[in-house]
Formats: structure tokens, C-alpha cells, sequence
């Protein structure tokens, strides 16, 4: 697979593989093609996405619990407690996950914005202005944006 094949993928499909990549289930090859810098920014969009919609998760279900529970009788209270304790703990998890993600991607915008600079700083000084090529220069944009 290749960094192409995952910008071409419907919106569903790249999810799935992100989630799989979270959870640690994602094939090794898979894993690295996603953190291709051409896909940087698909994956970031994608895990805020995922945060948001954990963090949502997480307020709606104990809102629900505590919403039923004058109807319940102690032991099903207690069991849907127990229950809503151990989702709770994997949706935790799994978010702590996604925000280790988008710190590696902080990191990886980091490097590449260094890396960039460090050639534009390297091209000035060893060519003239009109030796410098059209690519340089597109690649050069990246540090205005």
C-alpha cells in the first residue's frame, strides 16, 4: 500500500484504518504509509474528529446513566454503573491514544517544517538566485503556511 492509496480512500474506509492504527491492530506496512507527510494533515483531521467524538461519548453516556436511575432497582443500577465503568476505562484509553497520535503528528510537522528551513537556509547560500529551481521554491511555500 502506498500513500496514494490511502489519500484515495472514502472518508469511512480511512477512518477504519486509523482506528485500527489507534488500537494497534493495523498491519506494521499500513502503520508507516499512514504517517507519510502526504497524509499528515487527512490523519490529523481525522483523529480530532475521533477526540471529539470520544470526548462526546463520554459526557452522553453518564448523563444517560444518571438520567435512569431513579427507575432502576439498586442491583441494575449498580450492574449498569459497573458496565458504563469498564466502557469508560476502554473509551479513555482508546482517547489517550488519539492524543498520543496527534502529539507524534505535532512532532512530525516539527521535523519536516526543520528540515525545510534548514534546505532553504542551504540553497541560499550555495546558489545564486536564478540557479535556484521552481520546486525549491514550491517546497519553500510550505514554511508560509
Amino acid at each position: 500500500m502506498k500513500a496514494r492509496d490511502l489519500l484515495d480512500l472514502p472518508e469511512e474506509d480511512f477512518r477504519g484504518i486509523v482506528d485500527d492504527e489507534v488500537r494497534g491492530t493495523l498491519d506494521r506496512n499500513t502503520g508507516v504509509v499512514l504517517r507519510d507527510p502526504q497524509l499528515l494533515d487527512r490523519w490529523h483531521l481525522t483523529l480530532i474528529s475521533m477526540k471529539k467524538s470520544v470526548e462526546s461519548q463520554l459526557g452522553s453516556k453518564r448523563s444517560d446513566l444518571v438520567k435512569v436511575r431513579p427507575e432502576l432497582a439498586p442491583e441494575e443500577y449498580e450492574r449498569r454503573l459497573a458496565e458504563f465503568h469498564r466502557w469508560r476505562a476502554g473509551a479513555v484509553r482508546f482517547k489517550s491514544g488519539v492524543e498520543e497520535r496527534l502529539l507524534e503528528i505535532r512532532a512530525r510537522r516539527q521535523t519536516l517544517t526543520t528540515a525545510i528551513s534548514l534546505h532553504k537556509n542551504t540553497v541560499l547560500e550555495e546558489f545564486a538566485e536564478d540557479e535556484i529551481s521552481d520546486a525549491d521554491r514550491d517546497l519553500w511555500k510550505v514554511l508560509t503556511i
